[in-house]
């Protein structure tokens, strides 16, 4: 993200001198109000291209472009991350069920203990068949208590019970809660939901991140638009220009043959054609260059269809003159606007829940552990009901304190929040680092927008100075006092200053979209947000 904006920056000499143009022009355009005039389309393009306007292109590119909808899943992975840490709080029932068997020798001393009837038979091997089940609910609190509610009940059956003319088997059951509760680590509603916490600020970065992907990959598709539109304006004004340097050529050969030019021009003239051609082959092979780059744009979700595309729009400068304000407060908006500034924003409220966890985390764990249960022991098994309507004389309940520190003062979480602390640190800096960034990008994308602006009046005023060059010429030629060939050399030199103001106002767009993608508005101004 870094990157980014420095990135863009250093492709603004590469764009403003070379990468702009919009679609051959079909319609004459005035010099007063649209750019210029109607050349015609003289370059052929093979496999019957389709044509399609800037923002029906940007809102495909935004649905099949392969970058974006990588990093739309990159959000939906997050929903599902965010999801899944909302279930700190969710209910958990499980059931166990246990069979134990055993045979085993009795000692002497188990013998006499447990010859509770007076037998004779002290030496007997023990025998016993149990089978126990629990079922219950455990759940967290956001005091970070664990509780869990459960009801046990166990048969038992062994060798003792006929020896003590007791029943058997034997039903056992209890119903009861167990809860632990942190009093140190561990403890409180901000630790307990830290990760909740953590998975929200992550899915607003992954929304950003694609919302930065989306910015780039517009910014990327328009600059090829205007690319191919340039590149088509070139070729259509280098092929009108050949043509007339042809005519221009073929009139100072017939003048010269009648004694009224020297060699001289015609040698002139066969050099400066020789030019324009060579000219009109670079601009082709230009052209063919950037159409096979804008091609790449419709192969996200097979939306080339085998398809040739072509612009559809007429080069035209911005509806509205675009300013950059030199102030403070345009610059703090810009940079609340930017998607890697939000980031940024982002990692520092990561970076304080870490340091929140940490230091909660490098206390002592001490715990109270609650246990209460009531109890019963029958000849039959009692149903859960029966804890709950009659409840039996017998429980039993627990209560106590566990207590855990490393010996060493717990090293490892020490340096965990240590850790923290200099990645919250590092966060502040990268944010301090990137304001500075956008400040230094804006006032240099101010000076680029004011020459590009400056240059297209400048390039406007010099066709409508041509072109009035160009009618006055005619009417001398009317009246005899100039010949074709100054008329025909007028019209070079309009085509010439209609192409410079073509680059004028592929420039002024380019660094239009530019100052757009730096301060943030690109995607609502491409109507994408």
């Amino acid at each position: 993200m870094k990157s980014l904006s420095i990135l863009l920056l250093s492709c603004v000499p590469v764009a403003m001198a070379g990468c702009s143009g919009t679609h051959m022009l079909s319609q004459a355009h005035q010099a007063e109000g649209q750019i210029v005039e109607n050349v015609g389309s003289g370059t052929s393009v093979s496999r019957s291209p389709s044509s399609i306007g800037l923002d029906e292109f940007l809102g495909m590119l935004s649905r099949v472009d392969e970058q974006v909808l990588a990093q739309q899943l990159e959000t939906r992975i997050a929903d599902q991350s965010l999801r899944g840490a909302r279930a700190v709080y969710e209910p958990e029932f499980y059931i166990r069920i246990d069979r134990d068997r055993k045979l085993r020798p009795t000692t002497a001393e188990e013998g006499v203990r447990n010859n509770t009837a007076g037998t004779d038979n002290l030496f007997n091997d023990y025998s016993s068949n149990d089978t126990s089940g629990r079922i219950g609910l455990s759940f967290r609190e956001m005091t970070g208590a664990e509780i869990d509610l459960f009801y046990e009940t166990a048969r038992l059956t062994n060798s003792l019970q006929q020896q003590a003319d007791s029943y058997s088997p034997e039903y056992t059951g209890s119903l009861g809660v167990a809860i632990k509760q942190p009093l140190l680590r561990n403890a409180g509603r901000e630790v307990t939901e830290a990760m909740m916490r953590l998975a929200s600020v992550e899915k607003d970065i992954a929304q950003e991140t694609y919302r930065l992907t989306l910015a780039q990959r517009v910014f990327e598709g328009i600059r090829a638009y205007i690319l191919v539109q340039r590149a088509q304006e070139r070729v259509v004004l280098r092929e009108r220009a050949v043509g007339l340097a042809e005519k221009l050529t073929s009139e100072i050969a017939k003048q010269r043959g009648s004694g009224l030019r020297s060699s001289s021009d015609l040698a002139e003239a066969t050099a400066a054609l020789g030019l324009r051609k060579s000219q009109l082959a670079q601009g082709r092979q230009e052209l063919e260059e950037q159409l096979g780059a804008f091609q790449i744009f419709f192969g996200g979700a097979g939306a080339s269809n085998g398809q040739r595309w072509l612009p559809r729009d007429a080069l035209r400068p911005p509806s509205e003159r675009l300013t950059v304000q030199a102030s403070p407060a345009y610059a703090e908006d810009a940079f609340e606007r930017r998607s890697e500034a939000r980031v940024n924003g982002l990692l520092i409220e990561i970076e304080k829940i870490n340091t929140s966890v940490a230091e909660n985390q490098a206390k002592p764990e001490l715990n109270l552990n609650v246990e209460y249960s009531r109890e019963s022991l029958n000849a039959t098994r009692q149903p859960l009901s029966r804890y709950l309507q009659s409840p039996t004389p017998y429980a039993s309940w627990r209560v106590g304190l566990e207590y855990r520190r490393g010996i060493g003062g717990d090293i490892r979480r020490q340096a965990e929040l240590s850790t923290s602390e200099l990645r919250l640190q590092q966060a502040e800096l990268t944010r301090n680092a990137t304001l500075q960034r956008i400040e230094s990008e804006l006032a240099g994308i101010r000076s680029i927008v004011d020459r590009s602006n400056e240059q297209m009046v400048q390039q406007r005023g010099i066709v409508q100075e041509q072109r009035a060059l160009l009618d006055t010429e005619k009417q001398r030629m009317a009246s005899g006092q100039s010949s074709l060939i100054e008329v025909l050399s007028r019209e070079v030199d309009l085509v010439v200053a209609q192409e410079a103001l073509v680059d004028a106002v592929a420039q002024l767009n380019m660094s239009s979209y530019l100052a757009s993608q730096i301060s943030g508005t690109l995607l609502s101004r491409v109507g994408l947000e």
